[in-house]
């Protein structure tokens, strides 16, 4: 039997979730990142309908990146497809990395739950 979300070679887990909205509005395509910038550590999650994340992570203290999702790019007949972030006006591009979205968060048993409101600003 399993017993928590303890891995045998790592940290325990602690889900988290939360909405992210960009002036008011749910963000429903994308992603959301969580990165320790001192162990590398973290855990990241889809944006799925009304905002709405979930993602694992050990308890710790993380940067937050907010990025949009991924799409194939064919670039010409003698050249491999790529991947590129799509085009959207809702993620601005200071969130899209964490050292400066301005979002930092504390995972921990009692704090679970972290919402994020992106703005033009």
């Amino acid at each position: 039997l399993l017993a928590g979300c303890r891995k045998s070679d790592g940290p325990e887990m602690i889900a988290v979730s939360g909405v992210v909205q960009f002036d008011g509005s749910p963000v429903e395509e994308g992603q959301v990142s969580f990165l320790s910038p001192t162990t590398g550590l973290g855990g990241q999650g889809n944006l799925t309908s009304g905002g709405k994340y979930q993602l694992e992570a050990p308890a710790g203290t993380y940067e937050v990146s907010i990025t949009p999702p991924l799409v194939t790019v064919d670039a010409g007949p003698n050249t491999p497809p790529s991947e590129e972030y799509k085009k959207v006006d809702n993620i601005p591009a200071k969130y899209r990395v964490g050292a400066t979205s301005g979002f930092t968060v504390t995972v921990a048993a009692d704090k679970t739950t972290h919402d994020f409101a992106l703005s033009k600003k």
